[in-house]
């Protein structure tokens, strides 16, 4: 093996292991704190930062609700990562220099990427839904927060989070921070101009129903479409700079014993987050699994803190007046569009 292929082998054993559990064991003290202060939701003003691009996306109203949401649950964790958060969740001098050649800054220059990027792939998903015909632009309209909050809570839209993880660092950028970001087609043109895909491919996802048997219900659900899939591993595998995907992506990991006997990865496990399996450990290394990763927990998360949004100011939306845009709220129910009863067979 060469020395070029012998420093991108390093990088995706690091970004697997140590970077991993590094990331890992951050994201869930973050969120232990978050949940203290998961209420302190400010109500978005006109004077919010980030709404002076409205203009940019007058046809999408629901999916300006979700942007303003998610700019009051942001805030909520930018405030909390302040000056003392390398010392606060132990990301010692070592996690610096060892995760600074592969992700910038430490991988902590954006704390708060799963909250736009999930905002934006929602709105992107429920796009797709309209197309397919699931629901007409008249409801997609009036989505409430809660609405978006029952599709990124959901497991159908944790599995497309994971499909889209895995991709080369940097994919995916500031996607979701800027309401341009929820324009039609705003994902595929992003994946198309980053040469994951080709500009041949019309549809980022496949359009699924899911049957759930306790509840009797259909769930309209989306995959990553295939081509999609394939498009983001290729050049994950192939990055000059290699890449593992995104690192805390995965349930199942295999740990090198010093590893898991120290730091961030023996915190985990003595919290509980990650429970060993010696039978299938060998050679040196360590089988850790979790129930959940640590994207399912963020998006638990971020769905709980649009749930609140909502229940304490209700679901805000742009009204033109004389004055010029103004941010408003109303207290609507949610519409629950996106599942239906199944049908009971004929005796």
């Amino acid at each position: 093996m060469s020395a070029g292929n012998r420093s991108i082998q390093s990088r995706r054993d690091w970004q697997r292991t140590e970077g991993f559990a590094l990331y890992t064991d951050v994201s869930d003290a973050m969120l232990a704190d978050l949940s203290r202060i998961r209420e302190q939701l400010a109500p978005v003003s006109d004077s919010t930062n980030g709404l002076q691009y409205h203009e940019q996306n007058p046809q999408k109203p629901a999916a300006m609700s979700l942007y303003m949401g998610m700019l009051s649950a942001r805030d909520v964790v930018s405030d909390n990562a302040g000056k003392h958060f390398r010392k606060r969740y132990h990301i010692t001098p070592a996690d610096r220099r060892r995760a600074a050649p592969y992700t910038f800054e430490g991988g902590f220059d954006d704390l708060t990427f799963p909250w736009h990027f999930s905002a934006a792939l929602a709105s992107a998903a429920v796009d797709h839904f309209e197309e397919q015909g699931v629901i007409s632009k008249e409801q997609k309209d009036q989505l409430t927060l809660p609405d978006w909050a029952n599709i990124i809570g959901s497991g159908w839209f944790s599995n497309l989070s994971h499909q889209l993880a895995l991709a080369r660092n940097g994919t995916y950028g500031s996607f979701g921070t800027y309401p341009r970001d929820y324009l039609d087609g705003a994902l595929r043109q992003k994946l198309t101009h980053k040469n994951i895909i080709p500009k041949t491919c019309d549809t980022i996802f496949d359009y699924q129903e899911q049957l759930e048997p306790e509840e009797n219900r259909i769930y309209a659900t989306a995959n990553a479409n295939k081509l999609v899939v394939k498009g983001l591993r290729d050049a994950m595998k192939h990055a000059p700079s290699a890449s593992a995907g995104c690192p805390v992506a995965r349930k199942s990991v295999m740990l090198p014993n010093n590893v898991a006997r120290s730091g961030h990865a023996a915190n985990l496990i003595r919290e509980g987050t990650l429970a060993t399996v010696p039978e299938r450990s060998h050679n040196g290394f360590t089988r850790a699994t979790q129930d959940s990763t640590a994207i399912d927990r963020t998006l638990a998360f971020f769905a709980m803190q649009l749930d609140d949004y909502h229940r304490i100011h209700g679901t805000p939306y742009l009204e033109e007046s004389d004055l010029g845009v103004r941010v408003r709220h109303r207290h609507q129910a949610p519409l629950d569009i996106l599942s239906w009863p199944a049908a009971v067979p004929e005796p």
